[in-house]
C-alpha cells in the first residue's frame, strides 16, 4: 500500500523592523506643535511680493513725477528778476533755411579766373621832360609839349612850328634868367649890367600861349599887359 506524501510546507519567518546596529531604537522627528496662534498670524501675514526679472529692488522705487518737481521748485531760492537792458548791438536777421532750393551751380573755372583776375591797367606812356627852346621864337618847354612838323615830323614849336634847340634843365634855365636880372652874366661888349623885372618877365612869357620872335617884343606886349617895364637888351 502506498502513501501520499504530503508536500513539504516552508515556515515563514516575519523579520523585525530594521534596527540600528547598536540595538537602540530611532526616535521619529518631533513635529513642531502649531497652535491656533501661529496659525491666525499665518493667514494674516502678506506672502512677500515675488521679485520679477529687471525690476528694481523693493523698496527702492522713485517718487513719482510730479511730487519730485513740487519738491525742486519750492527748494529753489526766489530771488528778485531784473529787468534785462536791451541789447543795442544790430542783430542779424535769421532767413530761414529752405530745404526746396537747390545750391547755385558754380560758374566754370574759365569764368571764374576770368572775372577774379582784374584786368591789367593800360602802362603810362612816358614823358619826355627834356627842355627845348625855340630857334627862331622865345618859346621854351618840354619836349612832349611840342608837336611833331606835318612835312618831316621833326619837333616844332606848338605856336609857329619853328625848330627847335635843346635846352639845359629846368634848375639851370631858372638860375640864367636870374643871373641876368641881376647882371652877373658874363659879356665882353657891353659889359654886364642888371636887368630888373627880367625873371617875371619870362615867366609871364612861358605862361602865355603864344610865342614872339624876340624878346624885345614880348617885353612891350608884357608892359602893356601888365603895366611892367622891362629892359631885356644887353
Amino acid at each position: 500500500m502506498t502513501t501520499k506524501k504530503s508536500p513539504a510546507v516552508i515556515p515563514t519567518v516575519t523579520l523585525p523592523a530594521h534596527r540600528p546596529k547598536c540595538g537602540r531604537r530611532v526616535k521619529k522627528p518631533a513635529q513642531a506643535k502649531v497652535t491656533s496662534k501661529k496659525l491666525k498670524k499665518q493667514k494674516l501675514a502678506p506672502a512677500p511680493p515675488q521679485a520679477m526679472i529687471g525690476a528694481p529692488p523693493v523698496g527702492s522705487t522713485p517718487p513719482p513725477m510730479e511730487s519730485r518737481v513740487a519738491k525742486k521748485i519750492t527748494a529753489a531760492p526766489s530771488t528778485p528778476s531784473t529787468p534785462s537792458t536791451p541789447s543795442t548791438e544790430p542783430q542779424a536777421e535769421q532767413s530761414p533755411t529752405r530745404t526746396d532750393v537747390a545750391p547755385p551751380v558754380p560758374p566754370p573755372a574759365e569764368t571764374r579766373a576770368a572775372s577774379t583776375t582784374p584786368a591789367p591797367a593800360p602802362a603810362p606812356v612816358p614823358l619826355d621832360g627834356r627842355m627845348v627852346q625855340g630857334a627862331t621864337c622865345t618859346w621854351i618847354g618840354r619836349m612832349d609839349q611840342s608837336i611833331d612838323h606835318p612835312e618831316d615830323g621833326l619837333p616844332v614849336c606848338p605856336h609857329c612850328w619853328g625848330h627847335l634847340l635843346t635846352a639845359q634843365d629846368e634848375e639851370t634855365i631858372q638860375l640864367g634868367f636870374e643871373m641876368f636880372e641881376l647882371g652877373a652874366y658874363q659879356s665882353v661888349n657891353p659889359p654886364p649890367k642888371p636887368h630888373p623885372g627880367y625873371v617875371g618877365l619870362t615867366k609871364w612869357m612861358r605862361e602865355q600861349k603864344k610865342c614872339w620872335t624876340t624878346i624885345e617884343l614880348a617885353a612891350g606886349e608884357y608892359y602893356k599887359t601888365a603895366g611892367k617895364l622891362v629892359n631885356p637888351g644887353r
